[in-house]
């Protein structure tokens, strides 16, 4: 494995079992949301050891952020929602990953409601990111087979989500 940092032991395992791509290229299939798509992403971005965040509100200096980031090596990275440009940009970086980074695994972070979910995966995003847990978002996700990661911080917020499991 050519990565130096720790895998959890379960993956591990799979890893010595041949069981997990031995490279990042053999990870981004298009292929469309499914649960085994949702765990190559889960899995890219456990391999990577860190998942880039940010949101400009000119696309063009977003894109460039994300051709710097690909040219470095990183494969999976979040567009946060934190202005009104957003969606718009996430669009215009899903086509320049088509055709300057196609490794890439571009997800929309900062989803807080279903309306916004359902606009991201519209736009090309690959996966949401919450947060905390909304019901509405995971209404979308389950309904789109979308990977969602829900911001959980506290035991009681862990204890909240058990019920949607």
């Amino acid at each position: 494995r050519s990565s130096s940092l720790p895998l959890p032991l379960h993956l591990e395992n799979l890893w010595k079992q041949g069981m997990l791509p031995a490279t990042t290229g053999q990870l981004f299939k298009q292929e469309p949301f499914n649960m085994h798509r949702k765990e190559e992403i889960l899995q890219a971005i456990i391999r990577q050891g860190v998942l880039p965040l940010y949101f400009h509100p000119d696309t063009t200096v977003s894109i460039q952020i994300m051709k710097a980031l690909y040219d470095s090596g990183i494969r999976v990275r979040e567009y946060t929602n934190r202005g009104s440009e957003a969606l718009e940009n996430l669009k215009k970086l899903k086509q320049a990953v088509k055709k300057d980074c196609k490794e890439m695994i571009l997800g929309m972070g900062t989803v807080t409601d279903g309306d916004i979910a359902e606009q991201a995966l519209d736009a090309g995003a690959d996966f949401l990111i919450s947060p905390g847990f909304v019901k509405d978002v995971l209404a979308v996700s389950r309904k789109r087979q979308a990977l969602w990661i829900p911001g959980c911080m506290t035991p009681s917020e862990l204890i909240r989500t058990r019920p949607s499991s």
